[in-house]
């Protein structure tokens, strides 16, 4: 009988941790995300503006970035990740460490599987009334 119990507990504990590790997964920054649309909204409106030829940002597991076809001065570097920021509407900021020493900041989320970015100012506002982000859609491995 003991036995049986036992088998039991390891089959549920396996099939249990399956399941949070897809969550994981499907929400993991790491990964290759290409710019498809600007987001902005007036409190009335929501706006959305394709974005053709956007920037890719490669953020890989050793905490590097590299960004492609991009008009920022900032192509790489390091970045961190403060979770749940509360001068950002609790929201997750990522903070790239540029190679050229710039540091910029970034409100982040991720909605319907794709990632929102909204840049956060010096001052630690977004520049926006309402919401202003960059949305991307994560590019297969």
């Amino acid at each position: 009988m003991k036995n049986v119990i036992y088998a039991t507990l390891v089959f549920l504990l396996l099939v249990g941790c399956s399941n949070d590790d897809k969550t994981v997964q499907k929400n993991s920054i790491i990964g290759n995300w290409k710019a498809e649309a600007s987001i902005s909204s007036d409190g009335a409106h929501t706006y959305v503006n394709p974005i053709e030829d956007g920037q890719t940002i490669i953020f890989r597991n050793d905490n590097t970035f590299k960004i492609l076809n991009s008009s920022l001065e900032c192509t790489s570097g390091i970045y961190t990740i403060t979770e749940n920021s509360q001068q950002n509407f609790n929201m997750d900021i990522i903070s790239f460490v540029c190679d050229n020493g710039n540091l910029i900041k970034y409100a982040f989320t991720f909605e319907e599987r794709k990632l929102l970015l909204s840049f956060i100012a010096s001052d630690g506002s977004t520049g926006c009334d309402e919401i202003c982000a960059e949305r991307y859609v994560k590019l297969p491995d």
